[in-house]
This record gives structure tokens, C-alpha cells and sequence, in this order.
């Protein structure tokens, strides 16, 4: 056995893959800070987390001396939306709008030429 085993834990955790996990963690968890900070309004809850797995690996004989074991780092934020825009249906199927006007598409403004 090699003198470089160590017994996994939480401890031990962000060492693995060469410290790539403690980078990953770190780089998610600033951008959810960041879409806090970009949209304080949005007040539904923003989530990091590390997934471990553990899978049974079978030996020859049908039993389990060792498990694979994957960690992944995950995270969940609010969806970003558009305000909804009021759209014309045309007869082929498309949709037509006001960039100028979300809620109208037949609002005039001082853009339009009067056709």
C-alpha cells in the first residue's frame, strides 16, 4: 500500500484533483454572489453544492471491497427572465412585436414614420 493514501472526509475533500474542486467551488459560488449583486430584486434563494456519489464496485467474487466515489460541484439560481411582450400571431405561424412597446404591439412612438 502506498505511504499517499488518506481517508476521505470533508477535511480532505478540496484536495482532490489537484485542488481543481476547491477552484471549481470557489469560481461558482462568486458567480451566484455576482447574480446577487446584479439582481438584488430577485430574492429566490441562490444554491452551490458538492455532489458526492458513491458506487459500489464489484469484485470477482460478486462482493464490494472498493467503491468509486465522484464528486461533482453543482449550483441553481434563478432563472432569468424578460418582462413578457405582447405579441401579433401571423397566419404563417410568426410573431411580430414593439421593441418600443412590450405590453402593445400597435402603441405608436415618436419612431414610427405614420405608415
Amino acid at each position: 500500500m502506498s505511504d499517499e493514501l488518506r481517508t476521505f472526509g470533508l477535511d480532505t475533500l478540496s484536495a482532490m484533483g489537484d485542488g481543481t474542486l476547491r477552484a471549481d467551488f470557489d469560481s461558482v459560488l462568486a458567480g451566484l454572489v455576482r447574480d446577487c449583486l446584479e439582481r438584488p430584486t430577485v430574492t429566490k434563494k441562490r444554491q452551490v453544492s458538492v455532489v458526492i456519489d458513491v458506487v459500489p464496485v464489484l469484485s470477482p467474487s460478486g462482493g464490494c471491497d472498493d467503491v468509486e466515489v465522484r464528486v461533482q460541484v453543482a449550483s441553481k439560481q434563478p432563472a432569468r427572465a424578460l418582462e413578457p411582450h405582447v405579441m401579433h400571431a401571423t397566419v404563417k405561424g410568426g410573431l411580430r412585436f414593439n421593441p418600443h412597446s412590450p405590453a402593445d404591439p400597435d402603441q405608436r412612438t415618436m419612431f414610427d414614420d405614420g405608415k
